[in-house]
């Protein structure tokens, strides 16, 4: 992955917090024919030494050529917001920040035992939140291992590392002050910690709370952005059915 210098990242503490909280990535391979498959993966950290694990279906022609030692790229993207060049005081183009990891590594395939303690893990992880949850040891082993017949999981130990953290670091703190999101909003506080030392930690980024709030944030933004620098209206009630009929306006 090619990341300029200024975005650039060699903490491995953001490396496991993008993993966490963004599992669901994609695993690419080259053997034989060029493949992707979006899969559920985890970090087995032990301390000493840590690997990537998945599973994939084995129906999937991906499994069907992978073997032991084959290489892979594992690709994950965190939190990620549009800025528009319309929050920044002065004229601007627009960007994309961003938060993403990329590690290619051979693969090691997983035998029963160590598929179903993958399994184990993954279902935990996910279903301790739940109000009732279903864990692997709950479902039965007679179902489990009918299950497992059909998976095909593999252990990723890791080469190649890269991690970028694009917040806009070329960019001054007085920018994106239309912003309605979080994830822009806190991108000048990562400013200083990142410019002043390139292997600091990374400030905390929220993440978009679903597609369509990102939806609704980018609209709203806009919606000011236009309302303030492009209207001069006379009165408060003026100006707040300005806004709502720039808001409603991409859907009538």
């Amino acid at each position: 992955m090619f990341i300029p210098k200024i975005y650039r990242s060699e903490d491995l503490s953001l490396m496991k917090k993008i993993i966490s909280e963004n599992a669901f990535a994609m695993l690419i391979s080259g053997k034989g024919k060029l493949a992707a498959t979006h899969s559920m993966f985890l970090m087995n950290d032990d301390g000493a030494e840590w690997y990537l694990e998945t599973h994939i279906s084995r129906a999937n022609p991906q499994a069907k050529v992978l073997q032991n030692g084959d290489e892979v790229l594992c690709d994950f993207l965190g939190a990620h917001s549009y800025i528009s060049s319309s929050w920044y005081e002065k004229t601007n183009v627009s960007t994309w920040n961003y938060e993403a990891v990329q590690i290619s590594g051979k693969i090691e395939l997983m035998n029963d035992d160590e598929l179903y303690s993958h399994l184990e893990k993954l279902t935990y992880k996910y279903e301790k939140p739940q109000k009732c949850p279903m864990f692997v040891e709950k479902m039965g082993n007679e179902l489990v291992e009918k299950e497992m017949k059909g998976a095909f999981g593999i252990k990723i130990w890791p080469g190649d590392i890269f991690i970028s953290q694009k917040m806009s670091q070329n960019r001054n703190d007085d920018h994106l002050v239309l912003s309605t999101t979080p994830f822009s909003r806190s991108i000048p506080k990562a400013f200083s910690s990142t410019i002043s030392s390139p292997t600091a930690a990374p400030v905390s980024i929220p993440a978009p709370a679903s597609a369509s709030a990102s939806v609704l944030a980018i609209l709203l933004s806009t919606a000011l952005a236009r309302l303030f620098s492009n209207f001069v209206l006379s009165s408060c009630i003026d100006r707040i059915k300005a806004l709502f009929c720039l808001i409603l306006c991409p859907y009538t």
